[in-house]
């Protein structure tokens, strides 16, 4: 889905799910190309991630599991 800002830019909404997260912080010292597009996603402003409560606490199990050290940069509340 696409919006427009009031400047008439306009923001793309995505919805990542487990299966991205999983992919993107499994290895935790390869740098992945999901990773990648993970962190392409949050730190561009072109960009809105959509979620609820749920789906962050299924992926905060799954960095636990996983051990991940990207979970602070991915997992921003």
């Amino acid at each position: 889905m696409t919006l427009k800002k009031k400047s008439g830019k306009s923001i793309r909404r995505f919805l990542v799910n487990e299966n991205l997260f999983i992919a993107a912080i499994k290895n935790p010292k390869k740098e992945t190309a999901s990773l990648r597009l993970l962190l392409k996603l949050i730190d561009n402003t072109a960009f809105v991630l959509i979620g609820n409560e749920f789906l962050v606490m299924e992926m905060e199990k799954y960095a636990q599991v996983f051990e991940s050290k990207r979970r602070k940069e991915i997992l921003i509340f």
